[in-house]
């Protein structure tokens, strides 16, 4: 009778967290992907364990844990640090050894508190606070960090994100380091850590290589430093990235140069310090000639230290090999490799040393030849996902081959989700009409180029096409200047809007612009979105629709709209035309927002929806 009742009460529990899983809603994450999603779902849930003990002298404990059992057998159990997969069984259902962890948040700041809270869960006596949109700062301090045991965290450059905020107070630190100058981090994010009590250090340069030197010169002076990683501002953001475990667990220091120039702080450095100089990346990233003043003054800093391969993930694997070797490993860091994924990881280099584990790179939606190659045959225990976003089969695929599981029979590959289109309402008043969409730019005419290296030209095309394809379905005759990467000239785009005897022009663009704020990334201080009109009362209509559709649908600031006569394809078009920049690619505030294919699409639905409603 009791067995019986134990029975019920599980099946009971069971129904009951089912219908907690469908009540709960998934959130969405900082890059779009419905695994990304769902890491960050999972980890806003609690594991639940019940137990029970009958009275009989064996005793019976049932111990539920809350889990989920996929097509291919896997098991995957909720923790409180993301998904962890706890075994997996194949075909013949035998138990198969290997963990992943997924520690991602919503948004960078969230991600690099997850690393934090896993690597520093009791608190730390010391932090490290690094500017947000800039990878090499965190890499470069990873050393630093686990010289002090400190994780990393991320901040904007004028104020402390709430997610870091409430992490600070969490660990209770009695020192935060502060890498970069005042155009990092400003003046009033050191005032609100001293107003809680902490004492700050500031670690900075005039450049960002003089910055890691100075780094490197405080943590000379708690231990004596052998070998120094010699990595290039201008490429190596992926490479820093792929020695920061390595370096993080030695405590030997990053120094960032120019291709062809080591700062004179980080020269002095190497001759008094450091008899070992390990170079990280190709001839593109660090010349031979530097190469050559390098290993002149060291007395181990020969070509043979050049550590680089056809791409950054042939670089990785060679970096892991050299250093970590073939394994096993007890753990390993899994990040991804694209420039603005791997902001997720600039918390991770002192988990990753802590841990002894390398950092593994790749693309979020494959794995890379380079890549297949060093896993092919070596195994880990724990695979650590840093950061969301990773498709099904990069993930699946990392764990059949680290975790030995085979690959027969395969499970199908879970399709990507494309975002659905929005439903459009046929309009009487634009039905029929000619609209010509212009996608700023393309082919050799690449337009602004902001942060992470964003093309203008990508980004006004992937608005232009949704743009064309809502107003198409509300029933106009959409031509586009282009549809592909391709150049049309300015007089070109203009004719064929006269020729085609258009009842309005309109082009797509995005905006680059300002002071410059923070000289390691190359962010600009310009920021938010502009509507350029032509002549005439129904130019002035649309171009104010277009933009107030926007601002009720991105929190971007309000440039207004501004007289475009000036503008070639304003001025040389028959039709009333308009011209919209959509933000600033040189700012991270719109960047921020706009980065994503989804948002670029919904930007192209915005200025549709106001074309649309000017017709009615």
């Amino acid at each position: 009778m009791m067995r019986k009742n134990i029975k019920r009460k599980v099946l009971a529990t069971i129904s009951a967290l089912a219908l907690a899983f469908s009540m709960i809603p998934t959130s969405l994450a900082d890059e779009v992907d419905t695994d990304a999603s769902r890491s960050e779902f999972v980890n806003q849930l609690d594991s639940v364990n019940i137990e029970e003990k009958t009275s009989d002298t064996q005793g019976v404990e049932i111990k539920l844990e809350m889990v989920n059992v996929d097509s291919e057998g896997k098991l995957e159990k909720i923790g409180s640090t993301g998904l962890e997969t706890e075994s997996k069984l194949d075909s013949d259902n035998q138990k198969q050894s290997g963990n992943m962890t997924s520690l991602s948040g919503s948004n960078r700041y969230q991600t690099a508190v997850k690393i934090s809270q896993n690597g520093w869960p009791r608190g730390a006596q010391n932090v490290v606070l690094v500017n947000s949109s800039s990878t090499i700062s965190g890499t470069m301090a990873t050393p630093l960090a686990t010289t002090y045991n400190a994780p990393i965290l991320l901040s904007s450059n004028q104020t402390l994100n709430p997610n870091t905020l409430t992490e600070i107070k969490r660990l209770r630190p009695r020192k935060i380091y502060i890498i970069g100058d005042t155009r990092a981090l400003s003046p009033n994010i050191e005032r609100s850590i001293k107003s809680m009590g902490i004492s700050t250090v500031r670690l900075s340069g005039a450049t960002i290589g003089q910055t890691s030197a100075k780094i490197a010169n405080e943590i000379s002076r708690h231990h004596d430093v052998d070998t120094s990683y010699v990595v290039s501002i201008q490429n190596g953001s992926a490479d820093a990235l792929s020695i920061a475990a390595q370096a993080g667990r030695t405590k030997n220091p990053v120094l960032v140069s120019n291709a062809s120039v080591l700062n004179s702080d980080a020269m002095n450095f190497i001759r008094n310090n450091t008899p070992n100089v390990y170079y990280i990346g190709g001839t593109g990233s660090i010349n031979t000639s530097l190469l050559s003043r390098i290993s002149s003054i060291v007395a181990n800093g020969s070509e043979a230290n050049r550590i680089s391969g056809v791409d950054r993930h042939d670089t990785n694997a060679k970096i892991i090999s050299k250093f970590f070797g073939k394994g096993p490993f007890s753990n390993m860091l899994i990040a991804k490799s694209d420039d603005i994924g791997m902001i997720d990881t600039v918390a991770a280099g002192p988990l990753a040393a802590m841990k002894n584990a390398p950092i593994l790179i790749t693309k979020k939606d494959r794995i890379q030849r380079a890549t297949n190659k060093y896993i092919s045959g070596i195994r880990a225990s724990n695979l650590i996902q840093v950061g969301g976003g990773f498709s099904y089969s990069v993930t699946s695929g990392l764990q059949r081959a680290l975790f030995g599981i085979s690959s027969n029979p395969s499970p199908a590959p879970r399709p990507s989700q494309p975002s659905p289109r929005p439903q459009v309402t046929p309009s009487r008043g634009i039905k029929g009409k000619t609209i010509i969409i212009d996608p700023g730019h393309g082919g050799r005419d690449t337009g602004a180029v902001g942060l992470n290296g964003y093309k203008e030209k990508d980004w006004t095309l992937v608005t232009a096409h949704a743009c064309a394809d809502y107003l198409r379905r509300a029933g106009a005759k959409v031509i586009m200047t282009r549809t592909d990467d391709t150049y049309p000239t300015l007089p070109e785009r203009a004719d064929l809007s006269n020729n085609e005897g258009a009842v309005l022009f309109c082009s797509i663009h995005y905006n680059k612009g300002g002071n410059l704020v923070n000289a390691d990334t190359g962010e600009l201080s310009g920021n938010g979105v502009e509507v350029y009109k032509g002549k005439g009362q129904f130019a002035n209509s649309v171009a104010n629709k277009i933009l107030n559709n926007i601002l009720n649908n991105f929190n971007l600031r309000n440039r207004g709209v501004k007289d475009g006569t000036h503008l070639y394809v304003i001025s040389n078009t028959n039709a009333p035309a308009i011209l919209v920049e959509g933000g600033f690619v040189s700012s991270s505030r719109d960047v921020n927002q706009l980065k994503y294919k989804d948002a670029q699409k919904k930007m192209g639905i915005q200025i549709a929806k106001g074309i649309v409603a000017a017709f009615n």
